[in-house]
C-alpha cells in the first residue's frame, strides 16, 4: 500500500456548541485518492468531504459504549481535496480524528469490535490481497487520567508503520470518563499471523492488559490491497531496520523484567555463547530443580512507549534437566558448572541486530540470560553497540558448590561478595549463571546500559550489536561501522579486543563512550573465537588472591593497563592509559553518585545547541565511577570540555591503579576529542548519563516517576549528529505524559566549531 503523505492526526477539545469539526490536511490530495479515517470521540460521528455539506464518506463498523465510539470512514476524494468535516452527534465533545490518504483504492474486507481479545482472520482466498493491512483504534475508559497508559500503549499489532502514537483525548462528558486513543496502520500478510505463534493468517488486536473488567474497548479494521508491497508513504526513504522493528507492539515492563527479589534457588540457567548471528542457534543451559518452566525471548527496545521496552519474539521449548551442582576449580578459584543444554533457539535469518534476554519462568521464580543478536552479515554505516559481558562476568559472584543461585561464589572482587580482593578468583568461567544482579547491581544491563540503547532504538538510530568478546574474534571487525557506541561498564578488556578498536579509530570511525573506568584491566581468554574462560590475575594488586600464594598471572600479564612498574615477570608489555590514549583516565572508584554540572559558558559549544541557556544540573550524572583527565603527559591536546563538575573523592585510583584510597578535590568533564586519523572521540567518564534524564530506565528499574531531561537528550542526539550518527524518528519517550521530543540536531557540526586542531595535525596518538 502506498500512502500520499504521511498520516495526519488532528485533536479536537470540546467546546460548547461545536458539533462540525473541520480536518484541515497538510497538503491537498492527489488524483485518484482514497481516504480512510479513523475517529475517537465522545460522540458518534460521520465524516463529509469537504464542509459538512459535502458527501459522506462510508461508515464501517463502529464500537460505542454510551456516548464513547470508535469508527472508521472511507472513500474516494476528489482531487485537491484540502478539508474534511467531522459531524459529532453532540457539542462540547472531545475527538481525535486520524486521516490516511492511500494513492489508490483499499479494498475493506471486515471489522471486529470486542470488549476484550479480538481474533481475525484474514481471507487468505482471495489471491489478490497479497498483502493486509491494519487500521485500529483503542480506547481506554477510565475514572481519571493516569500516567501508565500501558493498556493503550501495547495494543497489537497497532504499533507499526507507518504510524502510532497514543495520546490523551479528553473528557467524555456525562459519562465523567478520560479517554485515551491510539491509532496507527499495520502492514499484515495471509501467510503470516499475530502473535508469532498463531495460525498462519489469524491476527489478534489486542491489548497488552485486554481486560473488558479495566474498561479496554477496541475495535479494528481490515483493508487489502493487490500491491503485495508493505505500507510506504510516497517521496520517503524506506526507514532502517531499527525503525521497523520497533513499530511492531511490545510487551508491558513487568511481563519480561526482574528483580533481585525475584531471584531463587528455583531455576537459573546460562547461554553458551554471548552473542548469536542471526541464522544461527544459541543454546541454554538450565537449572529449574525439576520444576517445569518456560522460556520467552525478548528483545529489548521502545515499542512506541517507554512502558513497552521489549518485544516477545520467541518462545522455545524448554525440556527439564537434572543437573548437577557446579565444581570449584582448585588453582583458579573459580565457579563453573557442566550443564545440559536443554533450551534452543534457532534465530531467524531475519531477525533484527539487537540486545536480547531469554526469561526462564516457573510460574513463580524467574531467571534472565542476556545476550547479543548480531549481524549475518555486515552492513557498512551502522552505529555499533558494544554490550559489556566481560565486565558483567568479572563481577558475577554466583554461587559455589553448595548454593547454586545466590551470590556466595568467587568473583573478581572477593567472595560471598564480601569485596575482600584477597579472596578473589583469578578468572571467571562464562558457564555459568549470572548472579549480578543480586551482587553489584550497577554492573547489570538495566542500570545504564539499557536506559541508553532503549533511547537509541526510541530515536531511530541505524543499530547493530555486538558483545564485547566479539571484538577479540575479528581485529578489523569494527572498521566498517559509523559510530561505536561504547555503553555502561566496560572494564575488563583483552590485547585483540583494544586492537580491534584501535584498528577500527586508525580506520576512521568515530567513538561515543557512555562510560567510566573504560579497559582499566588487562585479561586474556581460554579462546578467541567463543571464549568460555576470562583470566585476570590482577597482578597490579601485588598481593594473592583465595589462594594465598599465587602474586601473578602465570601465563600473561593481567593488571591494571596503565600500570608502569616493571613486576615480577611476565610484566606489563604495553603499559597504556584507558581510553586508548585518547582522554579519560580513571580516577575514582564507586560508589559514586554526583550531580553532573555544565556552566554556561559551555553552552556556546555546538552539542548544547538545542538545549536552554544558562547553567545546568543533571541529578545523579556521574557514577558509579569516574573517570578524570591527568596522569599521562602524552594524552592528546586536541580536545574540549563540555562540562565541569568539581567534587570530593576518597576513592581515588593512583597512577599504578590500586589501592583506591586518594582522596582530594577533583574535576570531571565530559569531552570530545579528533585524533591523527580523523576520528572523533566523545567520552562521557561515567555511566550514570541515562540516570539523568534520558528516560526511566536506570538503576535496574522503572522509574515511573521521573521524567525526562530534553536538555540531555537534545545533548545526546547533538553530540551524536556531531560524530555523523542521525536519528530518524525523533519522540518523545512516553506518549500521554511526555510532552517535549528532541529537537532536530541539523548538519554535523565542524570540529573546528568547537576549537579542535583540523585533522592531520598534531592530534594525539594511536597506540598498539
Amino acid at each position: 500500500m502506498r500512502l500520499n503523505q504521511p498520516a495526519y492526526t488532528q485533536y479536537h477539545a470540546g467546546t460548547a456548541g461545536v458539533t462540525d469539526v473541520t480536518v484541515t490536511l497538510p497538503q491537498a490530495t492527489q488524483a485518484g485518492a482514497f481516504v480512510v479515517v479513523a475517529v475517537n470521540a465522545g460522540a458518534v460521528a460521520t465524516v463529509q468531504i469537504g464542509s459538512s455539506g459535502g458527501t459522506s464518506l462510508t461508515k464501517r463498523t463502529e464500537r460505542s459504549l454510551g456516548n464513547v465510539e470508535e469508527s472508521c470512514h472511507d472513500g474516494s476524494v476528489p482531487t485537491g481535496t484540502t478539508t474534511l468535516n467531522v459531524h459529532l452527534s453532540a457539542a462540547s465533545q472531545s475527538a481525535r480524528i486520524t486521516v490516511l490518504e492511500f494513492a489508490a483504492a483499499v479494498t475493506f474486507a471486515t471489522a471486529v469490535t470486542s470488549n476484550s481479545y479480538i481474533t481475525q482472520t484474514v481471507a487468505t482466498r482471495r489471491a489478490s490481497a497479497a498483502a493486509s493491512a491494519v487500521l485500529t483504534g483503542d480506547a481506554v475508559m477510565i475514572g481519571s487520567v493516569v500516567v501508565d497508559n500501558s493498556t493503550t500503549a501495547g495494543a497489537r499489532p497497532l504499533a507499526m508503520s507507518p504510524h502510532a502514537e497514543l495520546v490523551h483525548v479528553g473528557t467524555a462528558t456525562g459519562a465523567g470518563r478520560q479517554f485515551y486513543s491510539a491509532h496507527g496502520i499495520a502492514d499484515v500478510k495471509a501467510a503470516e499471523a499475530w502473535p508469532w505463534s498463531g495460525t498462519t493468517g489469524t491476527y489478534r488486536q489486542e491489548s497488552s492488559t485486554g481486560n473488558s473488567g479495566l474498561g479496554i474497548y477496541m475495535a479494528c479494521w481490515y483493508y487489502t490491497d493487490t500491491s503485495g508491497q508493505p505500507t510506504v508513504i510516497s517521496g520517503q526513504a524506506a526507514p532502517n531496520p531499527v525503525v521497523v522493528a520497533n513499530r511492531e507492539a511490545g510487551d508491558y515492563y513487568t511481563t519480561w523484567t526482574v528483580s533481585s527479589t525475584a531471584l531463587s534457588g528455583v531455576i537459573a540457567g546460562y547461554s553458551d555463547r554471548h552473542s548469536v548471528a542471526a541464522g544461527s542457534t544459541i543454546n541454554f543451559a538450565v537449572d529449574s530443580g525439576g520444576a517445569a518452566f518456560t522460556c520467552n525471548v525478548y528483545r529489548l527496545a521502545h515499542q512506541g512507549s517507554d512502558l513497552m521496552g521489549a518485544r516477545l519474539v520467541a518462545s522455545p521449548t524448554c525440556t527439564t534437566q537434572s543437573q548437577p551442582a557446579p565444581t570449584v576449580h582448585s588453582t583458579l578459584g573459580s565457579t563453573s558448572c557442566a550443564w545440559t543444554n536443554n533450551v534452543a533457539w534457532t534465530v531467524p535469518s531475519y531477525a533484527q541486530s539487537g540486545f536480547y534476554v531469554a526469561l526462564f519462568n516457573t510460574g513463580s521464580s524467574f531467571f534472565q540470560v542476556p545476550f547479543v543478536v548480531k549481524p549475518a552479515k555486515r552492513q557498512r554505516g551502522k552505529v555499533t553497540v558494544i554490550w559489556p559481558a566481560a565486565t558483567a562476568h568479572a563481577y558475577n559472584p554466583f554461587g559455589a558448590t553448595s548454593d547454586t543461585t545466590t551470590g556466595t561464589g568467587r568473583s573478581l572482587y572477593g567472595a560471598n561478595q564480601d569485596d575482600q580482593i584477597g579472596h578473589r578468583c583469578y578468572a571467571v568461567s562464562f558457564n555459568r549463571p549470572f548472579g549480578t544482579l543480586t551482587g553489584r547491581k550497577q554492573t547489570w544491563f538495566m542500570d545504564s546500559f539499557y536506559g541508553l540503547i532503549q533511547f537509541l532504538e526510541a530515536m531511530g538510530y541505524d543499530l547493530e550489536y555486538y558483545a564485547d568478546t566479539d571484538l577479540g574474534t575479528d581485529p578489523y571487525l569494527l572498521n566498517g561501522s559509523r559510530l561505536i557506541v561504547m555503553a555502561g561498564h566496560q572494564e575488563y578488556y583483552s590485547l585483540a579486543m583494544r586492537r580491534c578498536l584501535n584498528n577500527a579509530l586508525a580506520a576512521r570511525v568515530n567513538l561515543a563512550v557512555f562510560g567510566a573506568n573504560i579497559m582499566h584491566w588487562r585479561v586474556r581468554f581460554d579462546s578467541d573465537t567463543n571464549p568460555r574462560i576470562m583470566y585476570c590475575y590482577k597482578d597490579s594488586y601485588l598481593s594473592a588472591g583465595f589462594d594465598g600464594t599465587t602474586l601473578v598471572d602465570p601465563v600473561e600479564y593481567t593488571g591494571i593497563w596503565r600500570d608502569t612498574r616493571r613486576l615480577a615477570s611476565p610484566f606489563n608489555p604495553y603499559r597504556l592509559p584507558e581510553m586508548i590514549d585518547i582522554l579519560g583516565y580513571f580516577g575514582a572508584s564507586g560508589p559514586l553518585n554526583q550531580n553532573l554540572v555544565v556552566p554556561s559558558s559551555y553552552k556556546t559549544l555546538p552539542c548544547w545547541r538545542n538545549s536552554a541557556a544558562g547553567d545546568s544540573t543533571f541529578t545523579s550524572g556521574i557514577g558509579y565511577e569516574a573517570d578524570f583527565d591527568g596522569f599521562d603527559v602524552s594524552e592528546p591536546v586536541n580536545r574540549v570540555a563540555l562540562s565541569a563538575t568539581t567534587f570530593s573523592i576518597t576513592t581515588g585510583a593512583g597512577p599504578n591503579g590500586p589501592p583506591y584510597t586518594s582522596t582530594g578535590s577533583r574535576t570531571h568533564h565530559m569531552q570530545l576529542a579528533q585524533l591523527q586519523s580523523g576520528a572523533k572521540v566523545f567520552a562521557a567518564g561515567t555511566w550514570q548519563l541515562p540516570w539523568a534524564g534520558m528516560g526511566r530506565w536506570y538503576n535496574n528499574v522503572f522509574n515511573s516517576g521521573a521524567t525526562p531531561v530534553p536538555d540531555l537528550q537534545n545533548f545526546v542526539v547533538c553530540m551524536l549528529a556531531d560524530l555523523d550518527a542521525q536519528p530518524t524518528t525523533l519522540r518523545v519517550m512516553q506518549p500521554g505524559t511526555d510532552s517535549t521530543a528532541p529537537s532536530s540536531p541539523g548538519a554535523a557540526r565542524p570540529m573546528s566549531a568547537y576549537g579542535l586542531t583540523p585533522v592531520g595535525a598534531s592530534c594525539g596518538p594511536i597506540r598498539i
